[in-house]
């Protein structure tokens, strides 16, 4: 009979000792550190991939190159800038000081002018006593021009280099001494220019001027052997600029208020020859208009005042030539009405008709003090007082 045999079964026999549990959860920590330093690198560029922030895989390679170079401390080189920024250059660092800089604030308005003649200024003494007459009198304020009806410039002008002794006058003045002497006496300084009445800037400035027909002659407003004179032309920027330096010169120089006389274009035979380069069909009228309120805004940025005066004819029936149309539309701002050749009897009647249709203009009076004895000049400025207008400038 076979031997039987009992097998004794081990419970503990398949069991692990305990190093080689822990040895065990060792290796799963590390495992799991490893996939979660793997995870975490590779979720950002996951992450910018699927939201749309970087180019697909195969442009991988450029971007990481851009991104590089965009790192990099360096200046980006031309031809590397987006056209983001090719549109939109950095500006000047002194740029945005400009812009953002006030426009000087102006002075009160003058009252009382006494306007001098350019040969009174050349005469230091006769200046100098008239100034104190003027000021005994009551007067706020003193005229000279800065430009005569010629065209001369009556101080030593910096403006066009080469060509400033076409239009410098022979005998000048310091614009910035005369303006100190007159503030010394008491009283405002007042520039006058005679705008567009100009017979030498064209002649270093060509297209400034009014041509004859196809040619580059200037148009004359008579002929040559009566004293015919070239005009600026309104229409021509170069004209503007001009005048524009003329009003910094005496901004610059102290002058509170700034006269534009002989706004307006000129008169004569053969005006169908007139040729006003610049000209792009704008009416004579709105390019008068326009110029007025160019030269207004840039006088304000100045900080001076800026008066046009007119010819009172033009606002009673006279010619509307000059004007391209009813001067009427030209009675806004500040508005000078010469009025020198005007009687007693008829200003009243004149002011009420300019007054009717200047609702929306300061008005002024030019007046003329040769001729009239005083008891006639203050009538006449009591006629002004009473259609209440209180500034007035007397012509000496």
């Amino acid at each position: 009979m076979r031997r039987s045999y009992k097998i004794k079964s081990y419970k503990r026999i398949y069991r692990r000792s305990l190093g080689s549990i822990i040895l065990r959860w060792v290796l799963i920590l590390g495992v799991l550190a490893l996939l979660f330093l793997l995870g975490w690198k590779l979720y950002e560029p996951i992450s910018r991939f699927f939201s749309g922030e970087v180019p697909p895989v195969e442009q991988g390679e450029e971007q990481n190159n851009q991104d590089e170079a965009e790192s990099e401390p360096n200046p980006i080189p031309e031809e590397g800038k987006t056209e983001e920024n090719k549109e939109e250059p950095q500006e000047p660092a002194e740029e945005p000081e400009e812009e953002t800089k006030p426009a000087p604030e102006l002075a009160e308005s003058a009252l009382r002018t006494a306007y001098f003649n350019q040969d009174l200024l050349l005469n230091s003494t006769a200046f100098s006593n008239m100034l104190n007459s003027v000021k005994a009198a009551g007067m706020d304020s003193v005229m000279i021009d800065l430009k005569s009806r010629e065209g001369w410039v009556n101080y030593p002008i910096s403006y066009k280099e080469g060509f400033d002794d076409y239009y410098t006058a022979s005998e000048t003045i310091s614009l910035e001494d005369t303006a100190k002497q007159i503030s010394d006496a008491g009283m405002k300084p007042i520039a006058s220019i005679y705008t567009f009445m100009d017979r030498r800037f064209q002649q270093a400035e060509t297209y400034a001027g009014i041509l004859y027909g196809g040619s580059e002659n200037f148009w004359l407003d008579d002929a040559p052997e009566a004293g015919g004179k070239s005009w600026l032309n309104p229409y021509s920027p170069l004209a503007r600029d001009y005048i524009c330096k003329l009003i910094d010169d005496a901004a610059e120089a102290g002058f509170a208020e700034v006269v534009l006389r002989e706004f307006r274009f000129p008169v004569g035979g053969s005006m169908e020859q007139m040729r006003f380069v610049y000209d792009e069909g704008q009416s004579k009228l709105d390019c008068l208009k326009e110029a007025a309120e160019y030269f207004r805004k840039h006088a304000e940025e100045k900080g001076v005042h800026l008066w046009i005066e007119y010819p009172v004819e033009a606002f009673i029936g006279g010619d509307t030539r000059p004007y391209g149309g009813d001067a009427e539309e030209l009675l806004s701002g500040n508005i000078i009405v010469d009025m020198s050749g005007v009687q007693k009897d008829g200003l009243s009647e004149n002011l009420s008709l300019i007054q009717s249709k200047a609702s929306s203009a300061e008005l002024a009076v030019l007046l003329q003090v040769s001729g009239n004895s005083d008891a006639q000049l203050q009538s006449q400025i009591s006629v002004l007082q009473k259609a209440g207008i209180n500034r007035y400038l007397l012509l000496y």
